[in-house]
């Protein structure tokens, strides 16, 4: 990597809570978070998981004999697929150097021995907060 100056990252530091708006969210605001980017990729959250993420469903899908829809495990903070195909859906560039991370306009420097799919995931999820529109707006 050059030694040119890189410009300020934008939003939080990605340290303890990587990819939370702030360290210490609680699930009030993570939900609020996760609904915005679910709101983003066309998914309406059914209801939430205790252990982190939502049980979802496309908007418009169709039901089921049941007369529900086909409801998914869905958790991009902490799986790597989810975080992906979210990120392919709404067009979000990744891209990585030895010591820095770019998710779309946001960046993240990788220190050594850093989970660097974590910090993908938690970028990833701000990035796609970024585009998402308001829940139900």
């Amino acid at each position: 990597m050059s030694n040119k100056t890189l410009p300020a990252a934008v939003g939080a530091r990605l340290e303890p809570g990587v990819g939370r708006l702030d360290p210490e969210c609680d699930d009030a605001a993570e939900h609020a978070l996760l609904a915005r980017v679910a709101a983003a990729a066309g998914l309406v959250v059914e209801s939430w998981i205790t252990w982190g993420g939502a049980w979802v469903y496309p908007a418009g899908a169709p039901m089921n004999s049941d007369g529900e829809p086909p409801i998914t495990k869905w958790s991009p903070r902490d799986d790597d697929g989810d975080a992906l195909r979210l990120a392919l859906l709404l067009r979000i560039s990744v891209w990585r150097d030895d010591d820095l991370m770019r998710v779309g306009t946001l960046w993240a420097a990788l220190a050594a021995g850093a989970d660097v799919p974590a910090i993908a995931r938690g970028l990833i999820l701000r990035a796609a907060a970024m585009c998402g529109r308001p829940p139900n707006g």
